[in-house]
C-alpha cells in the first residue's frame, strides 16, 4: 500500500502529486506544521502552498484554493513505482493522469498485442485514443495529439495500515467513541470491500500520522435509539411506486387557465401561450397549476410528465413546487441509525446520531435508466453524522421520509470516477466526516442543518411532515 497526496480539479477529479511531493508532504504533516511550500521540493510548484489545517492548496497572488487529501491505495500501479503522464503541446510540462486511469493504461500496456487504447470506453469524460507505439494521446473530438510517457521511478510513501474506502476517520483518543463504534450488529450486512471513489469523502480526508484512526460501525452495546424517530422501512424495488396517468394528474392538480396576454410564454417550449404547442397534437389548450398558478401548454406539460416514470407527482418547471408525493428510483437497501456517546465539532453539548446506509449491487428495474442491466454500489456501507439535538432529530425524521420515498440515492454516473450505472448521492448532502471538516463533508458547519432542510424541501420532504 502507498499514500498519495492528491488535489481536486475543477471537474471534481482527484489528481495525484508526484511521489516526491507526497513524501515531502508526509514529512511536513508528521512534524505537525500548518503549511507546506511546494516550491521547497519542486521549483515548478513554487506558487502553491498546502494549508494542512484546512487541507487546501493555496495559489500565491490569488484567492484560488483547491481541496487536497492524502489517500491510501491498495496494490495499484503506484505501489510499483510506475506512473503515466501526458504533456502540454510544447512537451515542457508533464501532467499525471488520475490513479484509476493510470492503472487502466498500465494494464493495457502490459498486454503485448494491444497497440491502441480507447480511454472513453471506461472513462466517459476522457475522449482520447492512446497509441502505445508512438506514445501519444489523440483527442477524438479535436484530433489534437500530445505526447505521453511511462515513468518507473515515481515512488510514493509506503504505509502498513490496511485501509478500506468504506471506513470512517474518527479522532483518536476518544475512548467513549472508540467503544461505541466497534463491531456492528450481526443482523446488519457485512462491510463492503468495494474500492469506489464515490465514498472517498468518508475517509482519508487527512493524514494518518496520529491525528486520526479508523474505527468500525456502531456497536449494539453502546448505541441508543434516536428519540422520537421511527424505524425506517427496508427499500425494495416495488414499494412506493404509484403510477398515475397524465389525465389523473391534470384533474387533481390543474385548472383551465384564464385568458393570456401575448407576453405570457410557456417555460417548457418557450413559445407564447397564445400560439399552439409544438408537442404532440399541437393543441392550444393552456392549463394552470393550482398552488403556484404557473401556466403551460397542456400538450407541453403532458409530454414532460409522460417522459418521466409517472410515479404520482408533478413538479412545476418554473418554481419547482411538487404536486403529489415525489418518489425517486433509489435501489433496494437498508438504513440504520442510532445515537453514540460522543459529539461532533460545533455541537459539544449533545451526542451524535450515526446513520448507516447499505445498498448492494443489483439489477435495474423499470424505473431505472437501463432496465435489466446491472448496477454497482461502491463504498457501502456509507456512514453519516448529525448532532443529536432538536434540529438534528428533525433532519433525521425527514431523512427517514426521504429514504422511504427513495430519494437519498439514485442510479447514474459517478461524478468522481465517471462510472456509469452506479449508485450515487441524489442532491441531499450528508456529513460523512466525523471529527473534522478537512474534506468539506464534516463539522463544524453552522449552516449545514439549515441547508439540508432546504435540499429536502426541494424534494418535497418539508418540515410540515414532522410538526
Amino acid at each position: 500500500m502507498a499514500a498519495v497526496w492528491e488535489w481536486k480539479s475543477e471537474e471534481n477529479i482527484w489528481l495525484p502529486y508526484s511521489g516526491e511531493v507526497s513524501i515531502f508532504l508526509d514529512k511536513i504533516e508528521r512534524k505537525k506544521l500548518s503549511f507546506a511550500q511546494l516550491g521547497d521540493i519542486d521549483p515548478n510548484l513554487a506558487k502553491y502552498t498546502i494549508n494542512l489545517t484546512k487541507f487546501v492548496e493555496e495559489t500565491g497572488g490569488s484567492d484560488v484554493t483547491r481541496p487536497v487529501r492524502r489517500f491510501v491505495y491498495n496494490d495499484t500501479i503506484i505501489t510499483k513505482g510506475v506512473c503515466w503522464q501526458w504533456a502540454d503541446r510544447n512537451s515542457e510540462t508533464w501532467h499525471f493522469y488520475q490513479i484509476e486511469v493510470q492503472q487502466h493504461i498500465e494494464n493495457s500496456f502490459q498486454k503485448a498485442k494491444q497497440v491502441e487504447l480507447n480511454l472513453e470506453e471506461k472513462f466517459s469524460h476522457l475522449a482520447y485514443l492512446i497509441n502505445f507505439t508512438a506514445l501519444t494521446q489523440t483527442s477524438k473530438q479535436t484530433g489534437c495529439t500530445r505526447s505521453i510517457r511511462r515513468i518507473e521511478e515515481n515512488v510514493y510513501p509506503r504505509v502498513k495500515t490496511r485501509l478500506t474506502r468504506a471506513s470512517t476517520l474518527l479522532p483518536a483518543g476518544n475512548s467513549q467513541l472508540e467503544a461505541s463504534v466497534k463491531s456492528g450488529r450481526k443482523s446488519r450486512p457485512r462491510r463492503s470491500r468495494s474500492t469506489s471513489a464515490d465514498s472517498m469523502s468518508t475517509m482519508n480526508c487527512a493524514g494518518t500520522s496520529g491525528k486520526h484512526q479508523l474505527q468500525e460501525s456502531p456497536s449494539g452495546d453502546n448505541e441508543k435509539p434516536v428519540p422520537g424517530v421511527k424505524l425506517p422501512s427496508e427499500i425494495c424495488l416495488v414499494n412506493a411506486i404509484d403510477v398515475k396517468s397524465v389525465d389523473e394528474m391534470f384533474s387533481q392538480y390543474t385548472v383551465p387557465a384564464s385568458p393570456m396576454s401575448n407576453d405570457d410564454d410557456c417555460s417548457i417550449c418557450c413559445c407564447s401561450l397564445t400560439t399552439p404547442s409544438y408537442f404532440e397534437d399541437g393543441s392550444d389548450a393552456v392549463i394552470e397549476l393550482k398552488s403556484c398558478s404557473h401556466k403551460f401548454h397542456q400538450s407541453c406539460i403532458s409530454a414532460m410528465y409522460n417522459s418521466s416514470n409517472k410515479v404520482g407527482y408533478l413538479q412545476c418547471p418554473t418554481c419547482k413546487i411538487i404536486y403529489g408525493v415525489k418518489v425517486g428510483n433509489q435501489p433496494p437497501g437498508q438504513m440504520h441509525y442510532a445515537v453514540v456517546p460522543s459529539s461532533v465539532p460545533g455541537y459539544t453539548d449533545c451526542e451524535t446520531i450515526v446513520i448507516t446506509y447499505y445498498i448492494p449491487h443489483g439489477v435495474q428495474g423499470p424505473e431505472h435508466p437501463q432496465c435489466g442491466a446491472t448496477y454497482t454500489a461502491r463504498g457501502f456501507p456509507r456512514r453519516c453524522f448529525l448532532p443529536d439535538n432538536d434540529e438534528g432529530r428533525k433532519v433525521m425524521k425527514l431523512l427517514v421520509t426521504a429514504w422511504e420515498r427513495r430519494l437519498i440515492f439514485t442510479i447514474g454516473q459517478s461524478s468522481t470516477t465517471g462510472e456509469e450505472c452506479t449508485v450515487t448521492w441524489n442532491e441531499i448532502h450528508h456529513k460523512t466526516e466525523f471529527g473534522s471538516n478537512y474534506s468539506g463533508h464534516g463539522y463544524p458547519d453552522p449552516l449545514y442543518l439549515e441547508n439540508v432542510l432546504q435540499e429536502l424541501a426541494l424534494q418535497g420532504v418539508t418540515e410540515e411532515l414532522v410538526e
